[in-house]
């Protein structure tokens, strides 16, 4: 996950969000790539001292990999909501018309990020809690 954080930082930044935001006011989509990436940055050095945690034998591991799940899933959040405010009647269209293409395009992408890393971070977080 260390590795998926530093690639999806260089996207960001290298495809500003896959042209998602090409018409958007460049310093708005310079904030939003700022953040961005300093949340990967976040979520893939708690990725990294979960690992270390492991191996040093200690018992929040889970706790950190299951919060560095939550803080990468933020990007897409913050993108999904974002497209959706920008124009709802493209975003619902586009939602549509991906359903009936077969559950391709961005959004559907965004939306299954949002949904592995939250689904994740429960299954972590239920596993640390049985301790």
């Amino acid at each position: 996950m260390v590795g998926i954080c530093c690639g999806l930082g260089v996207w960001v930044f290298s495809s500003r969000f896959g042209g998602l935001l090409d018409d958007a006011d460049m310093t708005a989509t310079l904030l939003l790539m700022i953040a961005s990436a300093m949340l990967l940055a976040l979520g893939a050095y708690l990725f990294f001292t979960g690992v270390w945690a492991v191996v040093n034998n200690r018992t929040d591991a889970l706790i950190m990999t299951a919060t560095g799940h939550l803080i990468v899933a933020g990007p897409a959040i913050t993108l999904l909501i974002v497209d959706f405010f920008r124009n709802q009647e493209r975003f619902i269209n586009e939602l549509v018309s991906n359903a009936n293409a077969g559950f391709t395009g961005s959004v559907f992408r965004l939306l299954a990020w949002v949904i592995f890393n939250i689904y994740l971070a429960l299954i972590l977080s239920l596993a640390d809690s049985g301790r």
